[in-house]
Parts: C-alpha cells; sequence; structure tokens
C-alpha cells in the first residue's frame, strides 16, 4: 500500500519528502526504479558527509526544513529505524515508527517515536483519520495484483510531511493526538 499511501497523502495536500542517509543521487534512483519520483516534493540525503553513508539524518532534515521554510511542528517525521526518530527528537518534531521496515524489535520505541503503525494503511489513518485508512484497505484488497512495495522498501527511505493547509494541519493534530497517547518517552511535540 505505498502507492496508495502516498497517493491519499498527496490528495489531502500534504506535500511529502524522503530524507535518508543515502547519498541523494542513489535515493533518487531507488525511486526511480519504483516509479515513485513523482509522488514526493523532494529528496534529500548525504552528498558530502562521510563519503555519503552518514547515519546521522538530523543535518537532512534541517536541510529539508531550510529549503522549503518550513517549521518542526508543523511536520512529522515518518522512518523505520532509530535514526529518522533521533533526526524528528532532534529538531523538535512529531514522529511515526512503521514496522514495516528494517528496525530490529525494540528499537523505534527505544529511540522514542511519538507512535507506531503496523502497515501503511494504519499510517494513512494516523495521519488522516479512519476514513482514509479503510479507503486503502479496500483499495488494496480489491486489487488483482500486488501494488505494494513494502517488500522492496527503497531501501527504507523516509518520509517528512509537511503541512501546507488546513486538511494537512489535521492530519499533524491528528498524528500528534495518537502520539501523545503511547507509552514512550515521547516529549518533543511543543
Amino acid at each position: 500500500g505505498i502507492r496508495e499511501l502516498l497517493a491519499v497523502l498527496r490528495e489531502a495536500g500534504i506535500k511529502l519528502y524522503v530524507a535518508t542517509a543515502k547519498p541523494t543521487a542513489i535515493a533518487r534512483q531507488l525511486l526511480e526504479i519504483q516509479d515513485l519520483v513523482d509522488d514526493v516534493d523532494g529528496i534529500f540525503g548525504n552528498n558530502d558527509e562521510a563519503n555519503g553513508h552518514s547515519a546521522s539524518k538530523a543535518h537532512i532534515v534541517a536541510a529539508v526544513l531550510q529549503t522549503h521554510g518550513l517549521e518542526a511542528s508543523e511536520c512529522i517525521m515518518v522512518g523505520d529505524r532509530r535514526y529518522d526518530i533521533e533526526a524528528a527528537n532532534h529538531h523538535h518534531m512529531a514522529s511515526i515508527g512503521v514496522r514495516w521496515g528494517f528496525a530490529p524489535p525494540g528499537e523505534l520505541e527505544a529511540a522514542g517515536a511519538g507512535a507506531h503503525a503496523q502497515d501503511p494503511a494504519e499510517l494513512a489513518g494516523m495521519l488522516l483519520g479512519p476514513a482514509a485508512e479503510e479507503a486503502i484497505r479496500t483499495q488494496l484488497s480489491s486489487n488483482k495484483k500486488p501494488t505494494n512495495i513494502e517488500g522492496a522498501r527503497a531501501d527504507a527511505l523516509s518520509l517528512l510531511s509537511s503541512t501546507a493547509d488546513p486538511a494537512s494541519a489535521a492530519a499533524v493534530a491528528s498524528a500528534r493526538a495518537k502520539a501523545a497517547t503511547q507509552q514512550t518517552p515521547y516529549d518533543t511535540i511543543g
């Protein structure tokens, strides 16, 4: 359901940015292979630091925020590894850990993810409400051929979504409300 998730988020007016520790050129190639480049608003990765292989993403998230004039308090980091959550925490940004990626059990909780999603449909529900989750589940169950790319994972690229309109603001508020109810050490949302 990644394609369906991205389509629903875009339809709601949410801006989507990839923030990866991989070199930007490789991230772009991975997204091109999956035919997802047009589904995101920007791709940000390592270019020069640590020969393009730095694990930290704080500077990458900073580049997204600065380049697009975004406020961290109006964004949500969605990621599958602790590096994503740590970057969100560094910038006092809401975060959602996704359980279909590469994190070993307990890693996202230990990093302080504000909420957790089991699959793309649940993530849609967290960001846009139950109707979005149900719509994706219905669409996936009616598809004759597989459309989800979680198995390929595009090398676990992370998405950073930005609020640009009232619908997006509602999505952030929904994720923050969900994050506030989690039993994790998440306390960085101001």
